[in-house]
Parts: C-alpha cells; structure tokens; sequence
C-alpha cells in the first residue's frame, strides 16, 4: 500500500481513502509487488534504495518493537542453538534471521550471490547454513520481480538439489506462488529421505498443495508463525526435560537423605531436595503426551507406566530412606507429598484411561507407607491415611486422599494383565509391589522380608479405609490387595500375625499405642474384613 501511494503521489493524484481501489481503477489491475516496484525503481540498484527504508529500524521503529527480529525468527535461532535445525532458506532479503541468530551467539554461513556459494563452508560442517535464494537487499544483485524469479543460475540449483535431497524440509509462510525457481527446485528432488512438514495458515494455494502431494508432506495449521515456532519451541523443551539425564544418581539422593537427616540443622536442606524433586517430575509428567492422549492402546499404557516409575525413581528412594531412618522426623514433609502430586488429576486433556494420572501419588503414598510400617512409625501411616484434600474441579469439599491413590482405583488391572499375560487376582497390587521393590533394595535388602512389610501396609489401609465406612446397611468393601490370598490357608497370614501382635504386646501394640486405632475400632474393623475377605473368590 505503500508503493501504492507513491505510484499515486508521482502521478499527482489523491488515492485514499482506498489506494487499493485507486491502484486497479487507474491501471485496470489489482496492485502487484513485482510490478509496483518496476514501475517506481527500474534497476537492481534503484530498488535497493527503494526498499532499504522499509527493512532499517529508525530509532522510532526500535522503541515500538518495528523492523526488528520477530518472535518466529527468536524461536528458529533457538533451535539452530540447540542443533535441530542447520539450514535455513529464506525468500525473504532482509536481515532479520541473521541478527536473530547472532543475538544466540550464532555467526551463519550467509549465501545471497553465486560467488558467496563456491566460497561457503560445506552444509555438514557449518553450524547454520543461510541461503538467501533471492539475495540481500544491500547488494543489488537481488532477486525481487517476477521476471527476476522465473529461474536461478545453475550453482544454486544444484545446492537447492542437494539439501531438498538430504534434508528433512520445514516450509511456514510461503505460498509457492511466485517463486516459480523454488518451486521447480522441490519438484525436481524425487527422493523423501526425510518428512516435509508445510505449515500454513489457512487453505495452502493451489500451486503449495501440489507441492505438498509432490513432497507427502504433513500439513500443519497454525495460526502464526510466531505462534507456530513458540509452540514447537516448546514442545521440544518439554521433549528435552524429559529425556534429560537426571542431575542427581539415585545413590547420591540417598547418601545426601541421609546426611540431612542425621542433624536439624540440615532440615532445610532435605526439604529443598525434596521439593526440588518433586516439582521436577511434576514438570516432566505434565507433559507426557499419554497422559494427555484422548486414546491409548495396552502397550502405550504399559510404556506410560514405565516412564512415570522411572521419572519418580529418586523421588521414592529418598521417601524410602527418609522415612526408614527417620521415624517420627518431618511428618508434615512426608504428608504433603502426595497430595502436590495429584495435581497431575486436574491437568488438561482426556485419556481413555484417566485413573493413571493418580499412580504418582499412589507409588508415593505407599512407599511412604511401606517405609512406615518398616520404621514402626504409625503416626506416620494414620497422617497419610487420614490426610483429606480439595483435587478436582467442580467437587465441593476436601476428599480423603486415600479415594484416590489405592492401587485399585489409579492403575487398571485388565490393561496390566493383558502387559504381563498373567491373569493375577489383583494386578494392581502386584505392580505396585514390582514398582517399589527397587527403592527399599537398602533398606530391606530381603525379599521376603518386604513383600511381608507391604501386606501390612494394605492390610492396616484396608482397615482403616472400612473403618470409616462400614454403614448401618451392613455394606462393606475394603481395597483388598495381595494379602487377600497370600498365606491365605495357613497361620502367616498378615491378619494373623497382626493379631498375634496385638494379643503379644496389649497396650504397647504400635498400631493402637500410636493412634493409627483404638483397641475396640480394631478389633471390630478387622472381624468386618475378615468377613468380607470369605466372600472374596481367589
């Protein structure tokens, strides 16, 4: 519009309040780049006068954000710094993708002429490659008509070849219209090595669409540019949080748990490291992209679990081992862990297996109940069973935490059968004792002797899940996990070594003594389970 009113301003007339309408009315044709700048500048060196205004920030332009790198252009020299993107093609002849670069600490490989290609760094060594294929608007030499674009001297043909060929190709705002050089060259390279992604915005034009069903290229709807890179930038930083190594070994963790535990003056210390842990992974989980899926297969859901008890590894060595050799210290630390961790239930995005956001927390809540039951510190255990919390949307109140993070209720039993093509009687409660096994390998170094600790810790959370829910209808249903038919038909059974306990110790039973229950809601809870466990079919 601007060349527009210059037309019009040498010709001597007024062309507003539509210079539009003035251009097609005066000329018989709607106004065209290519021709207006024909019509004002007649050589190469003209235009460059020309156009040097238009791409040269004045003081004004760079207080108000004009004529200066875009946040497309930040994003792109984002990425060249991070590796994925090494050449970049451009129509455009400013210099805004070089000063974007140059702001990351990139100096590119610049070719706008012929002479620049035979002295340029071969593509496989230089850290970014810029190939103006229309040159730059300093040099007169550039490309800027139509007549001007209908063919490219053979050298940059054949570089155009050679990275249409060995490259995988990201197009965003070009309309392949009026490039007809450029558009031969992507019509001329037969091989796809690599995708071709086209982003667009809106319908691509119909000379872009053959080149997209040339190419098999992906098509992308964006919205920007700016939008579209800021996204993929993005999408790539979450990519690289969560296949980044971790900065802290598992042994680390537990060397520094225990350090910080053995004076109070290192309170501060473990409890950064746990709250640094513990926002880490919440970063990392929100952006799984499974548990933002709408549909998932077994297999995908056997790998989402993988990856979650991988990501939470450190996070549960250090639970495991704090509260084994802390009893009784930071029980508020402890408590809140699980609760921070079902922040993962309120994120955005369906699944078709929506409970898997809870297994977080769960693997933390047992783990600390686990580790609990092996330190003897039930306070501990009632606080995590009794601990209530406002978790999803639109549900009024605070819920126990303990709806949420049973075995049963954040992991889906007929998924993990088909996984391990078994048919266990209760799955959940077997992948949760798989999944923990590894954090306690310091602290219970004997098999027998954990997976003992982890049927009293289901059993006391099935005694006081019915303990707050068994009703005058004599409705009764408690999480019944591994212990429900392990030693089943002989006296090792953990309701029985509980009991024998409790009749052993009286008084001084830890359970009771320590006010997880009272002696008389114990023993009225456990006939209640016990009776509920017959009609359970092992």
């Amino acid at each position: 519009m601007d060349l527009v009113r210059q037309v019009a301003a040498l010709a001597e007339e007024t062309c507003e309040p539509e210079p539009e309408n003035w251009y097609a009315r005066k000329f018989g044709q709607s106004p065209d780049y290519s021709v207006l700048l024909e019509q004002l500048a007649r050589t190469s060196s003209e235009r460059t006068t020309v156009l040097a205004s238009y791409f040269e920030p004045s003081p004004a332009d760079r207080e108000n954000g004009r004529k200066l790198p875009t946040k497309a252009h930040q994003q792109i020299a984002k990425l060249v710094a991070k590796g994925y993107i090494r050449v970049i093609i451009t129509t455009n002849f400013d210099r805004l993708m070089e000063q974007a670069l140059e702001k990351e600490g990139i100096v590119p490989t610049v070719i706008s002429t012929v002479d620049a290609i035979k002295g340029a760094m071969p593509l496989q060594h230089a850290v970014c490659t810029v190939l103006k294929v229309h040159g730059d608007y300093r040099d007169t030499r550039f490309r800027n008509t139509e007549a001007e674009l209908a063919a490219y001297p053979p050298e940059l043909n054949q570089l155009l070849d050679r990275i249409l060929d060995e490259y995988g190709v990201l197009v965003c705002g070009w309309s392949a219209t009026w490039d007809h050089a450029l558009r031969q060259a992507f019509l001329r390279s037969p091989n796809r090595r690599f995708t071709t992604a086209w982003a667009a915005k809106g319908q691509p034009s119909v000379l872009a669409q053959d080149l997209i069903t040339f190419r098999h290229s992906t098509v992308i709807d964006i919205s920007s540019a700016d939008d579209f890179f800021s996204e993929l930038g993005n999408k790539i930083d979450a990519l690289e949080r969560f296949h980044a190594p971790h900065p802290l070994s598992v042994e680390l963790a537990i060397i520094s748990t225990k350090r910080f535990l053995s004076k109070p003056e290192y309170r501060i210390d473990l409890m950064d490291l746990v709250a640094r842990e513990v926002e880490n992974q919440l970063a990392v989980l929100h952006e799984d992209p499974y548990l933002k899926a709408h549909r998932a297969t077994t297999e995908e859901y056997g790998e989402a679990l993988t990856r979650i008890e991988k990501n939470l590894d450190i996070l549960l060595n250090i639970v495991a081992t704090g509260i084994h050799f802390g009893p009784g210290q930071y029980p508020d630390l402890w408590s809140r862990l699980p609760i921070r961790m079902l922040d993962l239930v309120t994120m955005k995005g369906g699944t078709s297996l929506a409970q898997i956001r809870q297994y977080p927390a769960s693997l933390l809540l047992y783990a600390e109940g686990v580790a609990a039951c092996s330190a003897g510190d039930y306070r501990l255990l009632k606080s995590l069973f009794s601990i209530k919390a406002s978790i999803e949307q639109g549900v009024s109140g605070k819920t126990p935490v303990i709806d949420y993070v049973i075995a049963l209720r954040a992991l889906e039993g007929d998924n993990l059968n088909k996984l391990t093509g078994q048919r266990f009687h209760v799955p959940a409660s077997e992948r949760m004792l798989t999944s923990l096994r590894g954090c306690f390998r310091a602290t219970i170094p004997n098999d027998d002797d954990f997976e003992d600790l982890f049927d009293r810790f289901e059993y006391l959370l099935a005694l006081y899940y019915l303990s707050g829910r068994i009703n005058d209808s004599g409705y009764k249903w408690a999480p019944v996990g591994r212990f429900g038919y392990r030693k089943r038909h002989s006296g090792q059974h953990i309701s029985k070594i509980l009991d024998d306990e409790r009749q052993r110790d009286g008084a001084d039973w830890s359970p009771t003594a320590q006010g997880l229950f009272d002696d008389a809601g114990y023993q009225t809870t456990n006939a209640a389970l016990l009776e509920f466990l017959k009609n359970v079919n092992f």
